[in-house]
């Protein structure tokens, strides 16, 4: 064992080495990953504790193969077998889809001691991305299909960390909650941009569940890190069930607002085109699948409600904490599109939860984040502005909904928020008020908007 172990440490060097990486990525390729892929062999069901030997050259096998990978992947292109390139692209591609992703079923399992999973993770992120940026984002996400590795993913969105895993093992209650996995959610994301994608699939997986407890672990943890792609998943469930809301009321020659179920939802064609500000093109899900219909829809993600859920989701509106302060942007830009859309499609139940205290005093500073940083900031292109408009546009949602007692009361009795609208109501971000005349929601400014929230709520 102690040869082994040798080697094992000598090949790990020369894989944190990228120039000798690069010069022999052909040999590397053909011959060193799948020999370290063999050592993954031992990843069954009642894999061994990290803390032993067996435990200890499964997760130097990963890592060895997570930096080859890392490092052959810049030499070149990854491409499909079947779209050509050279020979090593093409090996590189049998060797994923061959050798290392068949073992994602048992190191995904539950079984396997982290962090061998959020390793395993980490380097299957790392392949989609460069396959999404090779253009041959289809090729592999097809393949974790086939492999039934998605609701491994989805299991994985939040994991037991191991301390409190030992804890519980040994009947302790010393730590509380689990953790959100960032790489989880990057690969769910990949899954989610994919055209072919099952929503009805990813639903009976219990997706919407998943994301739920992930976002708020994340939160409750301060993993920065976790937020924006978990929103960015989260907002494409909600955006692929307004788009079928929409798909129904046109088939239908709009005769009614396009409400799920008699909810109150929001989702008209009209509504839905001008209040879905820079949605991201890149979620092409289908818009209607044939065996999912709005009724279950609606309540997988009436799971949504969670008042935990919904403050976690309005207090990231208004957070100053990220990675960086473009990410910090992105991640409020992602949670105001989320609370948007959970007013369009769940309607007036959705309104009863925002109507907290706490989750309208969270509204209230971020528009006072988008107005005191407005002399900073490009009213045609910044993401604070984009914020500031959607959140006006759900609380014009909100006093429009079918019963607007409660929400248009607590509304009228927090100072916070008055002010805040008052101040925005007084803005002036280039574009005309009389434009609010227009109908139009792409022709509205923040001023108008906010003019018509005072309006209604009076």
């Amino acid at each position: 064992m102690g040869y082994r172990r040798s080697v094992f440490l000598l090949i790990e060097t020369l894989s944190q080495r990228p120039a000798i990486v690069a010069g022999t990525h052909a040999v590397v390729v053909s011959h060193l990953l799948p020999a370290m892929a063999c050592c993954l062999e031992g990843t069954h069901a009642t894999a061994a504790p990290m803390s032993s030997e067996g435990g200890n050259d499964m997760l130097l096998s990963l890592r060895i193969i997570s930096d080859l990978l890392t490092n052959v992947l810049r030499v070149g292109k990854l491409r499909s077998t079947l779209e050509g390139g050279d020979g090593t692209d093409s090996a590189v591609y049998a060797f994923v889809c061959q050798s290392l992703l068949p073992k994602y079923s048992t190191l995904l399992g539950g079984a396997t001691p982290d962090p061998l999973p959020q390793l395993a993770l980490k380097m299957l992120c790392t392949v989609l991305d460069r396959d999404q940026q090779g253009m041959h984002g289809e090729s592999f996400v097809v393949v974790l299909h086939r492999m039934r590795l998605v609701r491994r993913i989805i299991t994985n969105l939040s994991h037991q960390p191991p301390l409190a895993q030992q804890d519980a093992d040994a009947g302790l209650r010393t730590r509380d909650g689990e953790e959100a996995s960032v790489h989880a959610a990057r690969a769910l994301w990949y899954i989610l941009r994919w055209k072919d994608t099952s929503m009805l699939e990813l639903h009976r997986f219990d997706l919407v569940h998943r994301l739920r407890k992930a976002t708020v672990a994340a939160w409750r943890q301060n993993a920065s890190a976790c937020f924006e792609p978990l929103l960015a998943c989260t907002e494409a469930v909600l955006l692929h069930a307004c788009k079928m809301i929409r798909n129904s009321f046109v088939r239908e020659g709009g005769g009614r607002g396009g409400s799920s179920g008699g909810s109150g939802g929001q989702c008209g064609p009209g509504r839905l085109d001008g209040g879905l500000m820079g949605s991201d093109p890149t979620t092409s899900l289908r818009a209607q699948d044939p065996l999912l219909n709005l009724k279950e829809v609606r309540e997988y993600c009436r799971e949504l409600l969670r008042p935990e859920y919904v403050l976690t989701v309005s207090t990231l509106v208004a957070d100053h904490a990220g990675e960086s302060p473009t990410a910090a942007e992105e991640t409020r830009l992602r949670a105001s599109q989320c609370l948007l859309l959970m007013g369009q499609f769940l309607g007036a139940e959705f309104f009863d939860v925002l109507a907290d205290h706490a989750c309208l005093t969270a509204i209230e500073k971020a528009l006072v984040l988008r107005h005191d940083h407005a002399e900073l900031l490009n009213a045609g292109r910044s993401r604070n502005v984009s914020m500031a408009m959607r959140l006006l546009q759900l609380l014009v949602f909100a006093l429009e909904s079918g019963d607007t007692s409660q929400i248009s009361h607590s509304l009228a009795a927090h100072r916070g928020i008055v002010a805040a609208l008052r101040k925005c109501e007084g803005s002036a971000d280039s574009r005309d008020l009389h434009t609010a005349r227009s109908g139009s929601w792409a022709g509205l400014s923040i001023s108008a908007l906010s003019h018509i929230v005072m309006q209604k709520m009076r």
